[in-house]
């Protein structure tokens, strides 16, 4: 009995430590391999902000803009972050997620951090608080198609620009390039969802059509309908999971469900007046339920 007094707790001690132990390295794993889930997504889809993260599809037509690669494709722009946080989110809870992005032109990586919800004492921190670890994974941007297309255009453009562009001239196009119309701009705000749907119409090329609905309502009225049978609408400022977007959302599900339509897009427009831009996270999850396209143009 005094053995078993004087080992007992010993063993206990060592069975409970082993238990947090193994504990510990499965809660790591997860966050690793979350983050790396996170940063391979976000590497794979980073040629174009539209594409789904986990599956890479686009809707024909949706395109970043064609000089991307010289105007938002550095750290900190606001092109780069949005791609950053479409793969955070699809890869887990954003909150515990961090992301950034490198590109030293002939090196482009994407390192995602991931932060286990275990929380281990650590001693190295004041008495009675805890550190979280966040655990990093990196990818490389691999752009082929891109790499092909600018190795065959300096191929051929090289000897001619050689011949007859000077230095001096060379210097003065970049110049005009850089200070062109439009370059720099933020994304549009409205004053008048009149204005947001004209916008958009003009974007996909699209016109105004209407479909009637059995199980809800009588009919929709579909703001943009493509030459692709794509459904955009045009919505302005923040929404939420309110009565009516639901009967909207409801009347897109069957559409799709039934043929009407070969997609639906919900595109969300900054109202000038207050700032205010995207679907509440109820929304934007009832959205994704419904297999509704979700695009905020920040």
């Amino acid at each position: 009995m005094l053995e078993a007094a004087l080992l007992f707790p010993v063993l206990l001690s060592a069975t409970v430590a082993l238990m947090f132990v193994g504990l510990y390295a499965g809660v790591q794993s997860l966050a690793l391999s979350t983050a790396g889930i996170a940063a391979e997504r976000a590497a794979f889809s980073w040629d174009n902000s539209h594409r789904n993260p986990v599956t890479g599809a686009f809707f024909p037509g949706q395109y970043d803009d064609l000089y991307w690669r010289l105007t938002g494709d550095f750290p900190g722009a606001a092109l780069a972050r949005r791609k950053m946080e479409a793969a955070l989110v699809t890869a887990g809870p954003a909150s515990d997620g961090v992301g950034r992005y490198q590109n030293a032109v002939w090196r482009r990586a994407v390192a995602a951090g991931w932060t286990a919800p275990f929380r281990a004492p650590d001693l190295t921190e004041p008495a009675g608080e805890a550190g979280r670890k966040t655990q990093w994974s990196e990818a490389f941007v691999a752009d082929p198609a891109e790499w092909v297309r600018t190795i065959g255009l300096a191929r051929h453009y090289w000897p001619l620009v050689e011949r007859f562009v000077t230095n001096e001239q060379a210097e003065r196009m970049v110049d005009e390039f850089l200070r062109r119309p439009g370059a720099g701009l933020e994304a549009p705000a409205f004053r008048s969802h009149a204005e947001a749907v004209d916008y958009l119409q003009r974007l996909v090329g699209g016109r105004v059509k209407q479909i009637a609905t059995e199980e809800t309502g009588h009919y929709r009225r579909i703001e943009a309908y493509d030459r692709h049978g794509i459904a955009h609408h045009a919505y302005l400022g923040a929404k939420t999971a309110d009565r009516d977007m639901r009967e909207q959302l409801l009347k897109d599900e069957e559409l799709m469900r039934k043929g009407l339509v070969k997609g639906v897009v919900w595109h969300f427009f900054r109202r000038a007046d207050t700032g205010a831009i995207g679907p509440s996270e109820a929304l934007r999850k009832e959205l994704e339920k419904r297999g509704i396209v979700i695009v905020v143009h920040e």
